[in-house]
């Protein structure tokens, strides 16, 4: 797992402290998971789908933005930062306005809803 920002703000990064991240890296697969849904219902892919910029997908152009989530004790993902750009700033646009609607359980430190930064792949691809 990458590091993300150290900082953003007021919000330091849950996991620049090794102990922190040591045990949420453990926690990460059992408390936080992938969005199982957006704001709304609609499933993660039919809203990436929904969002791919129109210009890219008719000229058969794909790619992959790596995404960092800030995900606060509650689960809502309050911040989001293009950890690594697809090389078109249309998807990498397009990647966080998908992302800034993910829905996620929150994480778990000691049996406390922690906030923590993730970092998930967007994925556009022509289907």
């Amino acid at each position: 797992m990458q590091e993300g920002p150290k900082s953003l703000g007021d919000r330091q990064h849950p996991l620049a402290d090794g102990q922190v991240r040591d045990h949420l890296v453990g926690q990460v697969g059992r408390h936080l998971r992938h969005a199982s849904g957006v704001a709304g219902g609609a499933h993660p892919s039919k809203l990436i789908s929904a969002l791919y910029p129109p210009t890219l997908r008719d000229a058969g152009i794909g790619g992959v933005v790596i995404v960092w989530f800030f995900v606060e004790e509650s689960g809502r993902v309050a911040d989001t930062r293009v950890a690594q750009s697809s090389g078109y700033e249309q998807l990498d646009v397009a990647a966080l306005q998908v992302s800034d609607r993910f829905v996620f359980s929150p994480a778990l430190l000691n049996d406390q809803f922690v906030p923590v930064w993730v970092q998930f792949p967007i994925t556009f691809a022509i289907r």
